[in-house]
């Protein structure tokens, strides 16, 4: 039998909670349900996978699963009987309360492989409040040798009663000395430029140089400002970016670019990759970062509701969301003309 070739933790800047987490499982201190949570591309759902899996392992090495035990096989073939992964179904982006259910019949059961069961829920936000409802006494009282270990990139819409069940570990972003040596090593081009267009997520920047993804961003960031700007009219790149991304995409992508523009003001960083970066940053200029902040929440709040509704028109959302932004930047200019403060 050959071994599977086996990393952990997955990324070279996740050494110091993977160091914790051994140490706690030597101790014997290891909590039931642990939530893992941070900005997304930074391989957190990685890291919560290598949790199971060196916990399933029936001969770990110091400091990885052995690749070679029978549990690590199942594991490598997506088959072990023990570990249940709980996310949204194909074609939604919510977890819905009757997978819930089928997971407290998993856990009720005794352990096929006669060790521990392993829970990996990814992305815990995902849940619906119904699901999380029906998740809370399972995570409170599991039977028998459970570990649970949500992953989430937003743990802040997790219910308190689920987070408070949970040892909660936030990972932060990464040194930027060690994201780039990751990046060239991944044999990424210009990886300090694209690190810091990614706000500091290696995956993303990653990710993003391996799709060629940041062309498509650089139109859409210059679309944006010929909208914002009144050189672009909003229903007509609404609806080329409805139909080419949708409206969870965008709305994404708009809380990304405000996040960056609060952040520009305050560190000034100048992104030589995307060439339309300075377009958005000067047609914004007259908003005031209380104005930026208010747009930010309401987007979000948009972005919340589409993730528990995906069926609203994607149209009509994507030209709300332009309009609110126009609205935020046509109001800026008024008061400035006016000298009327925000």
């Amino acid at each position: 039998m050959n071994p599977t070739s086996v990393t952990m933790p997955p990324y070279p800047w996740q050494m110091d909670y993977w160091a914790s987490f051994l140490s706690q499982l030597q101790r014997g201190k290891l909590p039931h349900a642990i939530l893992i949570a941070g900005i997304p591309g930074i391989g957190i759902e990685a890291l919560g996978r290598a949790i199971a899996d060196y916990l399933l392992c029936a001969s770990p090495l110091e400091m990885t699963s052995c690749g070679r035990c029978k549990a690590c096989q199942l594991i490598a073939s997506n088959n072990h009987p023990d570990l249940f992964i709980l996310a949204p179904e194909e074609k939604s982006n919510v977890i819905k309360v009757d997978q819930v259910r089928v997971l407290t019949e998993f856990v009720a059961k005794t352990s096929q492989q006669g060790g521990r069961k392993l829970i990996v829920i990814n992305p815990a936000e995902a849940m619906n409040i119904s699901a999380a409802n029906a998740l809370l006494k399972c995570l409170e009282e599991p039977a028998g040798d459970t570990t649970f270990v949500l992953v989430s990139t937003a743990n802040n819409r997790l219910m308190p009663t689920i987070r408070s069940r949970c040892a909660t570990h936030v990972l932060g972003v990464p040194k930027q000395q060690e994201a780039v040596a990751w990046l060239k090593q991944m044999e990424v081009g210009e990886p300090e430029a694209l690190l810091e267009e990614a706000l500091g997520a290696p995956l993303k920047a990653h990710e993003w140089w391996r799709s060629k993804l940041i062309q498509d961003r650089n139109e859409m960031c210059g679309l944006l400002a010929g909208v914002l700007s009144g050189q672009k009219t909003a229903s007509a790149v609404a609806a080329q970016w409805a139909s080419r991304y949708g409206a969870l995409e965008v709305s994404q992508l708009f809380v990304f670019w405000l996040e960056r523009l609060l952040r520009a003001r305050v560190t000034e960083p100048r992104s030589i990759i995307m060439e339309h970066w300075q377009d958005l940053v000067d047609v914004n200029s007259a908003v005031s970062d209380q104005m930026l902040f208010r747009l930010l929440e309401g987007i979000s709040q948009r972005r919340s509701q589409l993730l528990g509704n995906p069926n609203l028109n994607a149209g009509m959302v994507v030209e709300e969301l332009l309009l609110d932004w126009m609205a935020v930047v046509k109001g800026a200019l008024k008061r400035k003309i006016g000298g009327i403060a925000p």
